[in-house]
């Protein structure tokens, strides 16, 4: 009877794929708790199905079954497709797809840097990159290199505390940005520094137009205000004088009554 028996190679390639295994699950385990509670859910569901082949191949490797020699592993697959197809089915495994954020940071209106604790930059999106001029960026940069654009005191501030401040930049164009800074912390404990630009260019032109409007109305009111004013001492100036005009007659007609009363006499 030919015994089927396992080389030395054999245990170090179990052991290899076995530890990416273990790394791969731990890896999938820890995003059930960054996620919303119906990703984490599915996520689940994606780790107790790769359990069973995974079980399936402990029994057949150690020896742990009831029939020797019999591989447990293609059965596992087998309840694990079973297992797949129910959550696909009946929980709804793909309805609902996470939209990857790194797609989200590029997509960005507004410019996004994520700074470490040393001062590097970990991510830049593309609107940030064209607002200051970054040509050249990988991660692990030094923030002072990747945003030598900004002004000395404006990087000393929005790098070394939480901030908000604006300031203008010439690259490519003239614009006025809006910088935001506040701290990325892990347990009360401060691990990086996230900065927001917010291009208000446009905001501060159409500011500046209605500050002009304002001071045009300002002016015509201000001008047709002074008009009124001279044309009510115009009109104040024509009463009293026709007032007077009024008294002087009314003395003068007294003044005929009374010598044609001593006439009649």
């Amino acid at each position: 009877i030919a015994e089927y028996l396992h080389g030395s190679y054999f245990w170090i390639f179990v052991s290899y794929s076995y530890l990416c295994l273990a790394v791969g699950m731990f890896l999938i385990y820890r995003t059930l708790f960054r996620f919303p509670e119906v990703y984490s859910r599915q996520i689940g569901l994606l780790v107790v199905s790769t359990l069973f082949p995974f079980l399936g191949n402990l029994m057949y490797v150690f020896r742990i079954t009831p029939i020797p020699g019999l591989d447990w592993t293609l059965i596992g697959f087998v309840f694990s497709g079973i297992f797949m197809a129910f959550s696909v089915l009946h929980e709804n495994f793909y309805s609902i797809v996470p939209i990857a954020s790194n797609l989200l940071i590029d997509q960005m209106m507004d410019g996004l840097i994520v700074l470490d604790e040393k001062k590097r930059v970990v991510n830049i999106n593309p609107a940030a990159c064209k607002s200051l001029g970054v040509t050249k960026f990988h991660p692990g940069m030094p923030a002072s290199d990747v945003l030598k654009g900004l002004p000395e005191d404006v990087f000393n501030k929005i790098t070394q505390e939480e901030i908000k401040t604006q300031f203008k930049m010439n690259i490519p164009h003239p614009v006025i940005l809006d910088a935001r800074s506040s701290k990325i912390e892990i347990k009360k404990q401060q691990v990086g520094t996230l900065i927001i630009l917010r291009d208000i260019t446009l905001l501060r032109e159409m500011s500046e137009q209605l500050r002009l409007v304002n001071l045009r109305l300002e002016q015509t009111v201000e001008d047709r205000t002074r008009q009124l004013n001279i044309t009510i001492d115009q009109l104040r100036d024509e009463v009293q004088r026709r007032e007077e005009s009024e008294r002087e007659l009314k003395a003068l007609h007294d003044s005929m009554a009374d010598r044609m009363a001593e006439l009649s006499r």
